[in-house]
């Protein structure tokens, strides 16, 4: 787009006077002097330069006020940042060309100017700038975090391995090419390309962020980083990394450092919030289990990790486990249900978990059809395991994991199978009717003995069916 011809630049007065008086539309243009003194460098992109990023400086009279007499961007922007006593403005990079103008309107009302940082382009997975148009989606409903969104923002484009040196904690950080590929990974960083030294509480951000440390290349968001931060904040709010932030000591130490309010109190917020949502289903409408807070506790408790049943003994085992890992509150809220309801055996992910049982794994040998193989083994287990428990569930005043993991043990035992998880399958069949969830001695202590037994003694009648038909 060629710049304006400056047609008007020397128009007197009599001329002015003779189109207002014929009612000409017109603009009102500012004057450019021609001559620039040195300007302010932006703080992400340095000096630029008026008009032109390449040739010689050229005279631009832009638009002040446009025909219909309402103020441009340029003009609007710069008064009533003034007017607020703006001290930094931050924007897309698309508004760079435009920085010029703006730093001579504050010369010519004699202003100080605030400083400048403008941000790059964000695109998505494609290479096409992020639209809030196109594709948009509501994080709030979904359950994210405002403190892991806040860290996601905060690393588009950041430079965070500066800010880390800043805190003292330079011990085997990676550099930007290290990640799932390499050979040895840093005692911090995880085979999913995440790191722990990408999470930072908001008194971290305030004391490291630093704008000169933003890149000038475009940023690709990232939906696997997102829920990463999010699956994390999760579990610091909550007290409960666990293992993960055994990986690194020192990224435990930063981790938990600045927290602002304690876990139990950052708990009891997040248990209602999904309390809120599990009333929001139509399937748990009027359920007194969702009415008891102490309840969907223990729920978001064995909720918070998940694992894949079906992958266990695979190659893959680690990287399938990871995709069943909750990240969002709302999976929470979408997985729980059959904690609240009882399962459906007849639904087909309840179906195809049973007949993706390879009857190999069982260790026994069967001349009838797959299906039927792996159905009665099903009723083998769950009448073993169904006194078991009961018996136990009289003497123990509460169920525990320990003996839930007895007894499936003694069941391997006595079946002569060839491995635990064989008995575990069966019984995540019987109790939820899925393959991915909490350990199943988890899902049996907050179902408690009387509900445990029920779906045990319902999944062996839905077995025994199908073996005899």
């Amino acid at each position: 787009m060629s710049n304006y011809d400056g047609r008007c630049r020397h128009l007197t007065e009599e001329d002015r006077a003779r189109r207002k008086k014929a009612s000409h539309s017109y603009v009102v243009r500012f004057k450019d002097p021609g001559v620039h003194p040195p300007m302010p460098s932006d703080l992400i992109f340095g000096e630029v330069r008026p008009h032109s990023d390449t040739g010689p400086e050229q005279v631009d009279d832009f638009v002040l006020l446009k025909s219909d007499g309402y103020p441009t961007y340029h003009l609007a922007s710069v008064v009533d940042d003034h007017a607020m006593e703006i001290t930094h403005v931050l924007r897309g990079e698309e508004w760079l060309p435009s920085l010029p103008k703006h730093l001579q309107l504050y010369r010519a009302f004699a202003w100080d100017p605030p400083l400048f940082a403008h941000l790059p382009v964000i695109v998505n997975q494609d290479g096409t700038k992020l639209s809030k148009r196109r594709g948009d989606i509501s994080l709030d409903k979904q359950g994210y975090e405002a403190e892991a969104v806040l860290n996601y923002l905060a690393l588009l484009g950041w430079d965070y391995y500066s800010a880390l040196e800043s805190l003292n904690i330079n011990a085997g950080i990676p550099t930007p090419s290290s990640g799932p590929g390499s050979a040895i990974l840093p005692p911090h960083a995880r085979r999913d390309g995440h790191s722990f030294y990408e999470m930072f509480t908001l008194p971290q951000l305030i004391s490291s962020f630093d704008l000169t440390h933003i890149s000038r290349r475009k940023v690709m968001v990232s939906q696997s980083r997102l829920d990463f931060l999010n699956k994390m904040t999760l579990r610091r709010k909550v007290g409960r990394l666990g293992r993960d932030a055994k990986t690194a000591e020192i990224g435990k130490e930063m981790l938990n450092a600045g927290d602002e309010e304690s876990p139990k109190e950052s708990k009891r917020e997040i248990v209602t919030r999904l309390q809120a949502m599990l009333r929001e289903l139509d399937v748990l409408r009027n359920s007194a289990l969702v009415e008891d807070l102490s309840y969907v506790e223990e729920v978001f408790d064995a909720e918070l990790v998940r694992h894949s049943s079906l992958f266990e003994n695979s190659k893959l085992q680690f990287m399938k486990r990871l995709q069943f890992r909750i990240s969002v509150l709302s999976e929470i809220c979408r997985e729980s249900i059959y904690f609240f309801v009882d399962p459906d055996y007849l639904v087909e992910e309840s179906l195809s978990f049973l007949n993706e049982m390879d009857q190999k794994e069982y260790g026994m040998q069967s001349s009838k059809t797959r299906e039927t193989s792996i159905y009665e083994k099903s009723v083998r287990i769950l009448e073993a395991v169904i006194p078991e428990l009961s018996e136990r569930a009289e003497i123990e005043l509460q169920l525990d994991e320990g003996i839930v993991w007895a007894i499936a043990n003694e069941i391997t035992h006595r079946l002569v199978l060839r491995a635990r998880s064989k008995v575990m399958k069966v019984l995540r069949h019987a109790l939820s009717g899925q393959p991915t969830g909490p350990k199943v001695p988890a899902i049996v202590t907050v179902l408690g003995a009387d509900r445990s037994l029920a779906r045990l003694k319902a999944g062996l009648e839905f077995v025994r069916s199908r073996v005899e038909t």
